[in-house]
């Protein structure tokens, strides 16, 4: 069993988990990561909110496909499965590349939604962005590396969840847009020449859609306060384009950084 430093588990923690060892085929169950210092800074609580969609519908649709990734904390691996790979994998995304290796040499993985352990998500805007820039360049580095010595190994549908996973990360390009979008038009730089009768007609359906989807889903977050807009979250995956470019400008030009 992984716990990260600074999660703190439920007596029962291991009650749901260890049912389903009883089927050799299992190499890991992976459960929810929760935090208790949501509300504790605006920083905290976009973080958090990023995370609600994900242990929630998105895992139990992964589950539903056999390929639920190991998150790093709160996971239960089978001594034999690590065995069958070399034991735990290296590497900033640590969890992913296990997760991928085990997932090559045919072993399956459970998800149990479950709020066993809670822990601390990052409270400040320097402790969020290390993070973020430490998950991105690890799941981009497998993407170039480990992904394509194990292609052939995984199934169709772990090929399109690790093949496309990474691009998480580039998100925030989609919501800059669509913010920059209305900004431009405010100060007159036309994007389009489109009456407002005629775009709320056009994009009336689809952001009725997007409501009524999004309220559907939120039916299996883990807890009622995850359910909402999750603005917070939103506004904090936009700045994850700045970081990340900073990032990777500092890395592969360290002399031009006087940080």
């Amino acid at each position: 069993m992984i716990l990260d430093p600074d999660h703190v588990p439920f007596p029962e923690f291991l009650d749901p988990i260890v049912p389903h060892f009883n089927d050799p085929a299992i190499g890991f169950v992976q459960i929810v990561q929760a935090y208790k210092n949501s509300r504790s800074t605006w920083i905290a609580k976009g973080a958090a909110q990023q995370t609600y969609q994900f242990y929630g519908p998105m895992m139990m649709t992964m589950n539903r496909y056999g390929t639920v990734p190991a998150i790093g904390a709160n996971c239960t691996f089978r001594r034999a499965a690590l065995n069958s790979i070399g034991g735990h994998a290296a590497g900033l995304a640590e969890d992913m590349n296990t997760a991928m290796h085990l997932h090559a040499k045919g072993w399956r993985s459970v998800y149990v939604p479950r709020v066993l352990a809670r822990g601390l998500v990052p409270s400040t805007l320097s402790a969020y962005y290390k993070q973020q820039l430490k998950w991105s360049r690890g799941v981009f580095e497998l993407l170039f590396t480990t992904y394509p010595r194990l292609f052939r190994q995984l199934t169709w549908r772990q090929k399109l969840h690790y093949g496309l996973g990474s691009f998480y990360y580039l998100s925030g390009i989609t919501f800059l847009i669509n913010f920059l979008i209305p900004v431009l038009f405010l100060l007159e730089l036309d994007t389009a020449a489109v009456g407002f009768e005629r775009f709320m007609i056009s994009a009336f359906p689809l952001i009725v859609a997007i409501i009524l989807v999004r309220h559907f889903v939120q039916s299996w977050v883990m807890e009622d306060e995850e359910r909402g807009f999750h603005v917070v979250g939103g506004l904090l995956m936009i700045g994850n384009v700045v970081d990340l470019y900073i990032g990777f400008s500092v890395r592969s030009h360290p002399e031009k950084s006087s940080v």
